[in-house]
């Protein structure tokens, strides 16, 4: 067999695609691997590179396929479209993403790691409450203007109770299909509200544990919330040369360092 160069790898759930090509670009194998037999065959390959498209369970793999003794890289998915020939399909996907690989100038994906993936699964939760909280205030608020009942703006005037003494003082005019409806929208926003107060406490106690979360929360203008949350982006700030191309990691284009 010829010595493997670069394996592109299409990840799925259950049925993996391997395309493994030589240092000239020839194809070596392109082959399916299921999901359980994954590492046993890589393990079998000598040390390459391997390459994947940033996507569901990418950083998980790189960093399982690192301790095997390859090179784990994964490619941004608008890097590797340009080369997909003809209609896309798995086969030809994992041969795009090796083609992409082989390219010095196609740009790299750092790969996470375990602590950085866990900030970013409690803030996307955390964000999902905000979502469904302010939804369900905003819903309560309609609901109740259409019937008269209008409320002050704010947080602290559904915490404090008053929009419960309202439905309590308007209970047999409103009738008790819609004084239920109400509370329980209420009671929502309520819940909602106290998960959201326990993830921040959650953020609060692991920005206090880490030094580099500390050094982030001495700038002004960053508490727990945003320091835990750039940490799980920035990771290693050696990476980035500047300010700027930090920001453009972030998405913030045209942002002036």
């Amino acid at each position: 067999m010829k010595q493997i160069s670069i394996i592109g790898i299409d990840l799925a759930k259950h049925v993996f695609q391997l395309h493994a090509v030589d240092a000239h670009g020839h194809k070596v194998f392109s082959k399916q691997v299921r999901r359980e037999k994954l590492r046993l065959t890589l393990a079998q390959i000598p040390p390459c590179h391997v390459a994947m498209e940033a996507c569901g369970s990418a950083h998980y793999w790189a960093r399982d396929i690192g301790t095997l003794g390859h090179e784990a890289e994964l490619l941004p998915p608008q890097a590797v479209k340009p080369f997909v020939l003809g209609h896309k399909n798995d086969a030809r996907d994992a041969a795009a993403i090796a083609e992409a690989a082989a390219r010095p100038a196609t740009p790299r994906v750092t790969i996470k790691t375990e602590a950085q993936q866990s900030l970013q699964a409690v803030h996307r939760v955390r964000s999902r409450l905000v979502r469904e909280r302010t939804a369900v205030g905003n819903e309560l608020r309609g609901l109740l203007g259409e019937f008269g009942l209008i409320v002050s703006q704010g947080h602290a005037v559904i915490r404090q109770g008053v929009i419960r003494e309202r439905l309590d003082e308007q209970r047999a005019r409103l009738g008790e299909e819609l004084y239920t409806l109400l509370n329980d929208l209420l009671d929502q926003w309520l819940e909602n509200d106290a998960r959201i107060a326990r993830y921040d406490k959650r953020l609060q106690r692991l920005a206090r544990a880490s030094d580099d979360m500390q050094r982030l929360m001495s700038l002004p203008g960053i508490g727990p919330i945003n320091a835990t949350l750039l940490f799980s982006h920035l990771g290693d700030p050696a990476r980035f040369p500047n300010g700027r191309q930090f920001s453009a990691s972030l998405g913030l284009g045209g942002v002036n360092n």
